[in-house]
């Protein structure tokens, strides 16, 4: 049996990452990230969220050094 990746709510995915919580929400509005929702429609994202997150991050910082 595989074992789940662990689960972050925002505020905690935001500290992981670094930024403010309402950056994580302004991605999502924006459809630049998309993450799976909990029972109250709350999101939730896992850490490979976060690290697919943080290599999507990494790409745009790369790009603008060009």
């Amino acid at each position: 049996m595989a074992k789940e990746p662990k689960r972050y709510n925002i505020k905690a995915a935001a500290a992981e990452l670094g930024v403010h919580r309402l950056t994580i929400y302004y991605w999502l509005k924006k459809g630049w990230i998309t993450v799976k929702r909990d029972y109250r429609n709350l999101p939730v994202l896992t850490s490979d969220d976060l690290q697919k997150i943080r290599k999507w991050r990494n790409t745009l910082r790369e790009d603008t050094k060009s």
